[in-house]
Order: structure tokens, then sequence, then C-alpha cells
């Protein structure tokens, strides 16, 4: 009973954690881009739960390599502060900074003092999930904007790995069928809980659940760790 009381209580604090660490001052979602000729227009929404006061918002670029573009002929400046509110924009005049725009450019927005920005934890964060499906979102991003939420692949994972221990448990064959001479002929079909093969199915589906969280939690944790490196290491690109 002791042990079991020390993980739950291990588990509330975990969790205490993560959610303290996505609640930053300022959230940006709803990222948007839209080209016009030689303009590019970022749109985003910027809110705040803790504080009203206007911000400055930093616009970044990565590409697939993590590769730093830092956009120079900007309105308004990224030392302006902005009120939060729906749809704030950006807009760049990214041929005056760059010979060509390219496709795999990505949107990255810095609300505040980008020392202080909440990259996400980075690959150590899929342990949580390896611990409970689902727990390691938390960690790696805020969770506000997923649309399937962490609880439910805990639940989905959990559920459909007891209802298959529960259909394994209720499995059963039926009385063996016997020839004319009195000798056991055949085993009897099994008995499906509720369809042939569901344990497997359902343990399986549960488990598969599980380690595609842990994986997926990986690779988002490892962009978190690289983003995170590159921007405050600021290894600036510009073509």
């Amino acid at each position: 009973m002791k042990l079991r009381t020390r993980i739950v209580f291990l588990i509330f604090n975990l969790l205490s954690m993560a959610l303290l660490s996505q609640q930053t001052n300022y959230n940006i979602n709803n990222v948007n881009l839209k080209l016009s000729q030689n303009r590019l227009l970022v749109k985003y929404d910027l809110f705040s739960k803790k504080s009203h006061d206007p911000v400055t918002v930093r616009l970044l670029f990565y590409d697939d390599q993590y590769r730093i573009y830092v956009p120079k002929t900007i309105q308004p400046d990224s030392r302006k502060p902005i009120s939060p509110g729906k749809n704030r924009s950006i807009s760049w005049d990214f041929a005056k900074d760059m010979q060509k725009i390219s496709v795999d450019l990505h949107p990255y927005l810095i609300p505040g003092n980008i020392a202080n920005h909440n990259f996400g934890m980075g690959t150590e964060a899929a342990l949580f999930s390896v611990l409970i499906p689902g727990m390691g979102n938390y960690f790696v991003g805020d969770t506000r904007n997923q649309s399937i939420k962490p609880w439910m692949k805990t639940i989905g994972s959990y559920g459909l790995i007891l209802l298959g221990t529960y259909a394994a448990r209720e499995r059963f064959r039926k009385e063996p069928i016997y020839s004319t001479d009195g000798k056991k002929w055949k085993m009897g079909a099994w008995n499906y809980r509720y369809f042939e093969n569901d344990a497997e199915i359902l343990i399986g589906t549960g488990i598969a659940i599980w380690i595609t969280d842990i994986v997926l939690v990986a690779i988002k944790g490892n962009h978190n760790a690289k983003l995170k490196r590159n921007i405050l290491g600021m290894n600036i690109v510009y073509r």
C-alpha cells in the first residue's frame, strides 16, 4: 500500500510540474502564412492568462536542417510591443533580405525575452510516456493546441489493454467433438468474449498506441532540443 501511495504521489507531482512548465506568460497559436508578391504575411493569435500588457514578438524561421533565418525587413518592428489578441500579424519583405524564399522554411514566434522562452523538454520526455502513455506530451509542447489530448491516449491505451486482458480470461473452448466410437475427434472451437482473436487485437492495439506515443514524444523532444540549441546559439543563416 505504501509503494502504491508513493507511485500515485510521484505521478501527481510530475503532472503538476508538466502543467506548470507549459504555462508561460504568453501563448501563440493558430500561426498561418500568406504569400503575396514579395511579402510574406505571418498571422497568429497572441494570448495571455497572467498579463494583458503588450509584449515584443520575435519572428524567426528554420529550415529542415534547423538552420535559423532572422528576417530584417519586417513590419511592425520586432522591438515594438504588441497587445494580446487574435489576428495579429507580421509582414516580411523577404525579397530585400533573401535572394529567394524556400518552401522548407518554418516560422517560429517567440513572445517576450528569448532567454526565458520555454522550448519544451527534449527526448528525455519520452521516459514519461514510457511510464504512462500520453504523459510525455505535457513536457514537449502546449497540449491545449493538440486535437488528440494526452489523456485520450492514456485512456485509450490502458482501456484497450484491460479489455484485451479481460477477453483473454473469458476465453474458453467448447466441448470437444467425439467420433462415433467415442474417441475424441477434435478439440472444441474457441469461444471468444467479443470477436475472434479479440484479446490479441485489443492488447496489440493498446500497446501500439503506447509505443507510437513514445516515438512521437521522442521526435517532438528532439525537435525542441535542436531548435533551442540553434536559436539560443543563433547560428544565423541568410540566403
